[in-house]
């Protein structure tokens, strides 16, 4: 639902959605500003935090509350799936589906 409701619109290509799903921050189909937040993302899902090379690499690009920001709405994306999942929520039918 995302994915057609926000990244099409902000002009995320289809390369760039499939990576999304079957890539990784080092798929070539993203700046080098956007890999730093796709590996954010990752580290977040995958550790539950930020190494610090990757979080000072940010810390060069984004302000304090910047930073804050990225953290919370990983979180929030993560807190929202439970939710979905576990009330079983029914997807939209007319949402993109990805494997």
């Amino acid at each position: 639902m995302h994915a057609l409701a926000f990244a099409t619109p902000l002009g995320v290509d289809d390369e760039q959605l499939a990576a999304t799903v079957r890539g990784s921050a080092e798929d070539p189909v993203w700046s080098a500003g956007d890999a730093e937040l796709i590996a954010a993302a990752d580290a977040l899902y995958d550790i539950g935090t930020l190494p610090d090379d990757l979080w000072q690499a940010l810390a060069a690009r984004f302000a304090s509350d910047q930073l804050l920001e990225i953290v919370i709405v990983a979180g929030w994306y993560r807190l929202i799936s439970y939710i979905v999942n576990t009330t079983q929520i029914e997807l939209e039918p007319w949402a993109a589906r990805f494997p």
